[in-house]
């Protein structure tokens, strides 16, 4: 049995596998970015209608929230672009409180979102509901 002469092998191996290892790690950021941009539209979705269910009059609030959720989804996450904002004022009814329900979307950017320059967008879009606080502070 004659022993081969092995040198250069883990080389050759390495460049070998090094696209798919590359192909690997890009995937991990691009699902990343996305879930980030995913998360920062629900957090924009929640406080907003937090802050119209604390609002005195909460259909004069909508502004206000339109503006907490456009700063918090652009803080949060740069590949955001246009963002979508809908609030829906719910009165009570039988011996359901009234509630708020806020739907926030935005579109993000694949070419900006990821390593490589991938072409198109994604839609992300969350949902929050909120209970109208009855109790608030009146002053």
């Amino acid at each position: 049995m004659t022993r081969r002469d092995e040198r250069g092998s883990a080389v050759i191996e390495l460049v070998a596998l090094l696209p798919i290892y590359m192909m690997f790690i890009v995937a991990v950021v691009f699902v990343g970015k996305l879930n980030n941009s995913s998360a920062n539209i629900e957090a924009a979705a929640r406080s907003a209608a937090r802050t119209i269910s604390i609002a005195r009059d909460p259909q004069a609030a909508e502004g206000d929230a339109r503006r907490v959720a456009a700063q918090m989804a652009e803080e949060g996450s740069a590949f955001c672009s246009p963002m979508g904002f809908n609030a829906v004022i719910r009165p009570p009814v039988n011996d359901q409180p009234a509630e708020v329900e806020v739907t926030v979307t935005c579109s993000v950017d694949l070419r900006e979102a990821t390593l490589i320059k991938l072409p198109g967008s994604r839609t992300v879009t969350a949902q929050a509901t909120e209970v109208i606080d009855l109790y608030r502070e009146t002053t």
